[in-house]
C-alpha cells in the first residue's frame, strides 16, 4: 500500500455534510493518500462508487479499497464532469455510507 503511494480523491455523493471528510480521516489513519475531498456533481448516490483509474496498476490499493469499501472497482466515470487531476483512485460515497456511521 505504501509502496504504490496510490492519490486518491474523495467525492461525497450524499446530502450528508462532512462525509467526505470523515472517510477521508479514516482512510488517511490507514496509510492512504487522500490527494482531495470534495463534493460530487450531484448528490444522489445511493451506492459508494471506486473508480480505478489505473486500469489495475495500483492492485493492492485497488484491493484494500475494494475490502475496506465493500465494494468492487469499477473503470469509468459514473459523470464525466468529475475533474480527477493527478488521481489513482476516486471514491464517490453514496446514501449507504452515511447510514453506516
Amino acid at each position: 500500500l505504501k509502496s504504490e503511494n496510490a492519490n486518491i480523491i474523495i467525492l461525497n455523493g450524499t446530502t450528508t455534510a462532512g462525509l467526505a471528510t470523515l472517510k477521508s480521516n479514516e482512510l488517511k489513519s490507514f496509510g492512504y493518500n487522500v490527494t482531495e475531498v470534495a463534493d460530487a456533481p450531484t448528490k444522489d448516490y445511493t451506492k459508494t462508487t471506486l473508480i480505478d483509474l489505473t486500469k489495475a496498476a495500483k492492485k493492492y490499493t485497488k484491493n484494500y479499497l475494494e475490502k475496506r469499501l465493500g465494494v468492487t472497482a469499477t473503470t469509468t466515470l459514473p459523470d464525466t464532469t468529475i475533474t480527477t487531476g493527478t488521481a489513482d483512485f476516486v471514491i464517490i460515497l453514496g446514501s449507504n455510507e452515511s447510514s453506516a456511521e
